[in-house]
């Protein structure tokens, strides 16, 4: 435990060094909250029969900013598409790392709204196909309701004066456990009309959809739907809201979330970018990693929680869907980053680590590390699951570490994973270098010498720009050493230290450019 608290350290006090920079950084002190606000009302299965459910956002804002347009954060809740407190503590917009992440994203500048969607399933069903159909069902539902909120917010803005100083041209998910998944198959979701339709998520008997959109009506809940209960009597089964309204996002980020299906990811989608987080170890839903190969799988199981454990669907893990995004240009945006900050780099130092994926490594399987809940009140609710006593054990048995101090490293880690990528991705003005020129060393008379080097390594240039920063990099991309505000001619480095190899040198020229070389180290 030492271990891991030294680790959470070393991540949460990451930026602590750099200048503050509005979006990356904490730069407002506190945080205005909005609670309880109705976004509207849509029809629920979660009592057994339909009901109409009343949807609600909190809104966290920053205190004493005076922007007048604000990038927009949808953070949505874990929970298994079930109830706080029927099989988990978690599960509600008010969950601790909803608040912790809202505080933490309000603070950089952004406007972050943790908000409820309907729920409803049996992870007890009978039959797998039976129980496939209704977490499908759940997923599709708790989708609407983003798009539905999404809308919402461009009609404040359009039609009541944007009361909250919004942007709504740059909207970033970030979806926690369940919420991730949300944010995942929203963005893979672009021709939904045939990609849910897949033999996967049929009847594999009649061969019957499982989404019927008749009932359900459509994933962006532009369209009512309907239950037939005979006799030619309809009731409403789905109610659209808000339609004419924009429903665009721009940015999506999950931590243990997971998709469908690898196939929904395809060319098209490039212009959303994403980032990820996932536990290797997830008891119940697979990173993708292959059991017997180790490689990555992009078709394993997931599983309902601890206890009962019932085989679901095989879907797209974490390891997967990062993997395709890169391979696929959907974070082309990224690529003209230099992402040298410390924990990019240690991130990559991480087992099966991948480029805006964090890979969290455990002791054993674990679920929702960021996650805190009260176990004295949830040690006094009893579980419906009888190899459970309380909500607080069946809750433990899946996050065996849980503590205050552990849920709050883990979340703003996570805070700062997503800060710089979202203001790559939104377009944001935040002190990240973008579209930055690679120089000709012809052009600049760039000389480094000795090259090789034991001692101390000395970099030139001429003529009428001086050298701003020196970045030392290893073969695997790591940062080994970074000097900057330098503001000269020449430079040097002292290079006794560093181990025997071969590095990459990055020397930027302040707003022109930057030159690059390798550089040999020898004893």
């Amino acid at each position: 435990m030492y271990l891991r608290l030294l680790l959470f350290t070393l991540l949460c006090s990451t930026f602590t060094l750099q200048a503050q920079d509005r979006y990356v950084d904490e730069v407002f002190d506190s945080v205005i909250v909005s609670s309880d606000n109705l976004y509207g009302a849509n029809i629920t299965i979660i009592t057994g029969q339909p009901s109409l459910d009343s949807l609600y956002f909190d809104i966290y804002m920053p205190a004493g900013d005076t922007a007048t347009k604000r990038p927009v954060v949808l953070v949505s809740h874990t929970g298994t598409f079930l109830p706080r407190g029927l099989a988990a503590p978690t599960g509600d917009r008010d969950d601790f790392a909803n608040v912790a992440a809202c505080q933490a994203l309000a603070k950089r500048g952004f406007v972050a709204i943790s908000y409820s969607y309907r729920l409803g399933w049996n992870p007890q069903a009978p039959s797998d196909v039976a129980r496939r159909a209704q977490l499908l069902q759940a997923a599709y539902r708790g989708i609407q309701d983003t798009y539905s909120l999404i809308r919402f917010l461009n009609m404040t803005v359009d039609n009541f004066g944007n009361p909250y100083a919004l942007d709504t041209d740059k909207v970033a998910m970030y979806g926690i456990g369940t919420g991730g998944f949300l944010a995942t198959n929203m963005h893979a979701l672009d021709d939904w009309r045939t990609e849910v339709f897949i033999d996967k998520f049929r009847d594999p008997v009649y061969g019957v959809p499982f989404i019927d959109t008749t009932l359900l009506g459509d994933l962006e809940n532009t369209m009512p739907g309907f239950l037939d209960i005979g006799g030619g009597n309809l009731i409403p089964f789905n109610i659209p809201l808000h339609v004419g309204f924009k429903e665009d996002f721009h940015f999506s980020f999950s931590l243990d979330g997971g998709l469908g299906d690898s196939s929904w990811m395809e060319t098209g989608n490039q212009d959303i970018p994403m980032a990820l987080v996932g536990v290797v170890d997830h008891p119940t839903t697979p990173f993708g990693l292959d059991p017997i190969t180790g490689d990555i799988n992009c078709d394993l199981p997931v599983f309902t929680g601890a206890g009962t454990e019932f085989f679901v669907v095989n879907i797209a893990g974490t390891g997967c869907v990062a993997k395709k995004a890169n391979e696929l240009g959907y974070n082309s945006v990224f690529e003209d980053i230099t992402w040298d900050d410390e924990l990019s780099n240690q991130l990559r130092t991480y087992e099966h680590a991948q480029e805006h994926l964090w890979a969290i490594p455990s002791d054993g399987p674990e679920a929702g590390p960021w996650e805190y809940w009260d176990s004295t009140f949830w040690k006094m609710i009893p579980s419906i699951n009888p190899l459970f006593p309380n909500i607080h054990a069946a809750g433990i048995a899946t996050n065996p570490n849980m503590s205050l101090a552990q849920a709050t490293a883990y979340s703003d880690t996570a805070v700062q994973f997503f800060a710089p990528r979202a203001c790559v991705a939104l377009g944001l003005e935040c002190g990240l270098s973008s579209g930055v020129k690679q120089l000709v060393e012809e052009d600049y008379n760039f000389n480094m010498y000795p090259n090789p080097a034991s001692g101390e390594v000395n970099f030139r240039v001429e003529g009428d720009q001086r050298i701003t920063k020196v970045t030392l990099y290893d073969m695997y991309g790591r940062l080994i050493n970074s000097t900057s505000d330098i503001e000269a001619y020449t430079h040097s480095m002292d290079v006794s230290n560093i181990p025997p190899g071969v590095y990459a040198v990055r020397v930027e020229l302040g707003d022109r450019g930057f030159l690059s070389a390798k550089l040999m180290v020898q004893n």
